[in-house]
């Protein structure tokens, strides 16, 4: 599946700029391709608002997998910018309990910067009131957080 050069952008929360998985139980995806995707907010937007996840938002969705052969999974420069907090450039994962991603590269994502200096927490993934994430034979490379948690933040 490839997903490029698209734009996640609402009047409160831009959510996963290539895809959002919400509300689901057991999805399977292999071989992503995300790359130059973008979740943020429009330039009118309020200091409180967000941007998370500039490649791929899992929100309550549990049992999610990602797998595929060595290197199949790649998110690159995704960025999730504007607004006062921006979580996740590569991916946000929140909510959302037995997650496993595999044989995935994570490179020159980023979280953070836009016009308002968004803060920015987790450049490739973050991860927020989930449990088990698992993360097995992936890298992370190149990877720009504003804040925090330039790889993984947790």
């Amino acid at each position: 599946v490839t997903l490029g050069m698209n734009v996640a952008s609402e009047a409160g929360i831009g959510y996963g700029g290539g895809m959002l998985i919400q509300n689901t139980t057991g999805a399977v995806l292999t071989a992503l391709d995300v790359e130059q995707n973008i979740a943020l907010k429009p330039l009118v937007s309020m200091a409180e608002d967000f941007g998370f996840g500039g490649g791929v938002a899992l929100i309550n969705a549990h049992d999610t997998q990602i797998n595929g052969d060595a290197g199949d999974n790649l998110f690159y420069k995704n960025v999730a910018s504007t607004g006062d907090l921006v979580l996740g450039g590569g991916i946000y994962i929140a909510d959302s309990d037995r997650v496993s991603i595999a044989n995935a590269v994570f490179g020159a994502n980023i979280a953070g910067g836009g016009p308002l200096s968004a803060r920015g927490v987790g450049g490739g993934l973050r991860a927020f009131e989930s449990s088990m994430l698992e993360v097995t034979n992936s890298a992370f490379t190149g990877n720009v957080a504003s804040i925090s948690g330039a790889a993984m933040g947790g």
